[in-house]
């Protein structure tokens, strides 16, 4: 086998384990890490194609039996065709995406759909950052790992009913941003501080833009 045979063994093999990333990070709802990962697998598959016309460029075909989320979706078509077809590329409209304002006493994650071509806003209560930052807090003493299992379902002391994951998700999306906690791979999040959690997530949400219902 020469060389380039062995180099692109080497590229398939990353790209399929690339692709198994992404069906756990589509069932664990971590939207904020699909277009990355996405954009990953369309590069190495790019690679493939530099040595090998047959391999199919440009495009990361959904994973079998797994169905994809919009975000997921829209997240797997590489920057070079956003380009091709004038709509923003990452060094223009998608480069300020994700970013959070709060709207009322909620925070609010506005990210950009290269589906839509347009904006979308996820909120969630204040009161869930709240909840999270508590737990977060709790479990993550003494440099634990926490997985996203280890937060979700989060419930409410007042409500019966356990709070959507995804507002979970946009508050942990938040939290990275602020580099509050740190994402650990696959593995999990380790949190900064515990013991400061709860007054820098107060301090961050005060410095929070403040956006118009």
């Amino acid at each position: 086998m020469s060389n380039i045979e062995k180099g692109k063994t080497v590229i398939a093999a990353a790209e399929s384990n690339l692709r198994d990333v992404i069906a756990t990070a589509a069932k664990e709802g971590d939207y904020a890490s699909l277009a990355t990962l996405a954009r990953w697998a369309a590069t190495l598959m790019d690679m493939s194609a530099a040595v090998d016309p047959s391999v199919q460029s440009a495009e990361v075909q959904p994973i079998a039996n797994e169905k994809l989320p919009a975000t997921a979706a829209s997240a797997s078509v590489g920057t070079r065709k956003a380009a091709r077809s004038g709509l923003p590329t990452k060094s223009k409209a998608t480069k300020k995406y994700p970013r959070f304002v709060r709207r009322g006493d909620s925070i609010v994650k506005i990210g950009w759909s290269k589906k839509s071509k347009e904006e979308y806003h996820h909120k969630a209560p204040k009161q869930v950052l709240t909840l999270l930052s508590q737990s977060l807090c709790e479990l993550g003493r003494g440099g634990k790992l926490i997985s996203t299992s280890d937060v979700t379902p989060l419930a409410a002391p007042d409500q019966e009913s356990a709070i959507p994951d995804y507002q979970v998700y946009l508050c942990l999306a938040w939290l990275r941003e602020m580099e509050l906690v740190q994402q650990e791979g696959r593995q999990g999040y380790r949190v900064s501080e515990p013991e400061q959690l709860q007054h820098r997530v107060v301090s961050g949400w005060e410095r929070l833009g403040i956006e118009a219902k």
